[in-house]
């Protein structure tokens, strides 16, 4: 079901990021019980419209997530365009490195939206 709704999601518009050598699958599904981030780096990856993917990125959402669970899935997004250090350690980095950067992302998000909720 989930691979389902990913590619029903990637029909409406590719996520690949051109020269990055990464793609992102997102989708809403009522297989996820809660957000859920995947990363999967593919060794010398594989041909997906004309480009070498290294490292997919699979973000699940539930079927009635809110909007903050969106912008939550949404600042990753914008974290892979903004950070090309991000995106090398994905490339090659373990899972504790990758693990550790997740957490700093997500911390700087969420003081980031506190900041918002304060002003």
């Amino acid at each position: 079901k989930i691979a389902k709704a990913l590619l029903q999601r990637e029909d409406k518009g590719s996520t690949l990021f051109s020269g990055r050598h990464m793609v992102l699958l997102h989708c809403k599904t009522e297989c996820a019980q809660t957000l859920a981030l995947g990363i999967l780096q593919l060794g010398t990856g594989f041909e997906y419209s004309g480009e070498n993917v290294k490292t997919a990125i699979v973000l699940l959402a539930q079927l009635d997530s809110n909007e903050a669970r969106i912008d939550t899935i949404g600042h990753i997004a914008a974290v892979l365009i903004d950070r090309w250090s991000f995106i090398n350690l994905l490339h090659e980095g373990d899972g504790e490195e990758i693990h550790k950067e997740l957490i700093k992302i997500f911390a700087d998000f969420y003081k980031a939206k506190f900041n918002e909720l304060l002003n």
